[in-house]
Order: structure tokens, then sequence, then C-alpha cells
């Protein structure tokens, strides 16, 4: 994760405070209106994950769970993590939750490795990139089927 200084922080603070927040309602609203859309793309998010310390893990996957946009996969690819807390993270978010696939590497071979393996596995008509410690806004998805479709 990004090291902010503080006069960034602040920065990203007063733009949250200017924007807004989604409140729930909104969040619903943009649910709804996405449902009514005749073309739906599914988007296939790729992640490669290493050893993430599972509270990281969790809140990127759990940001990706809560789109306004519900036509997702994510398609994780473990690279060889020996990390039994990011294992065990893994294997219990992807259970409860049939729109997350894993692959698990034997052994560790690079972020590109991975990053293609998760490629391989994307059924969706675009991708979208996602690092394992990363989130998304609860309307990221929403807004770039938006623009796809516009």
């Amino acid at each position: 994760m990004k090291s902010w200084a503080y006069g960034e922080w602040i920065e990203y603070q007063a733009w949250l405070f200017y924007h807004g927040f989604l409140t729930l309602y909104d969040w619903q609203l943009l649910r709804d209106q996405a449902q009514c859309w005749k073309q739906r793309p599914l988007l296939s998010i790729v992640t490669p994950v290493f050893n993430t310390a599972p509270d990281y893990l969790a809140e990127c996957i759990y940001s990706v769970q809560t789109q306004a946009y519900p036509h997702w996969e994510m398609c994780l690819v473990d690279d060889g993590s020996d990390n039994p807390a990011t294992i065990a993270c893994l294997e219990q978010l992807v259970q409860d939750d049939p729109r997350l696939h894993l692959h698990r590497l034997s052994e560790n071979q690079g972020i590109c490795h991975a990053t293609n393996q998760a490629l391989a596995m994307a059924r969706g008509s675009y991708v979208v990139f996602l690092d394992h410690d990363d989130r998304l806004a609860p309307d990221a998805l929403y807004e770039v089927v938006k623009l796809l479709r516009e």
C-alpha cells in the first residue's frame, strides 16, 4: 500500500468531502439502473496474489463484491503463496461466492505469469486489472460500463 504524506492525505480527504460518498440509496439506484440496461457486459477482474496480508486481501475482494454493477467475475491467481493466512483467506472467500475464481500455482513464478494465468481464466467482454491490496469505489464498475455504453 502507498504511504501517504500528510498533505496528500488532507487533499484526498477534501476531494472525498467535496465529491461525497455513495449512499446506500444511491448505490441501489445505480444497481437497479444497471439491471435495466439491455447490454450488460461481463467484466473479468484479474488479480494476481502473493502472500497478501489477509486484511488487505479481504478488503480488495469485498470492494469487488459490493459493486453497484453486478455483472463481473474475479479471476484470482495465487502465485505460490506460502503464508498460511493468505491461503486460508483466499479459500474461505472463494468458497462463499461463485463469481470468485481461484487458481493456485505450486510455486512463485512472478506477477507476469500469475497475471497471464488470470487472463486465461477470464470469460468477460472486458478485463479489469486490480492489484491484490487495492480497493474499488462501490460505483467503479458501474461508471466503467456506463462509459462503455456511451
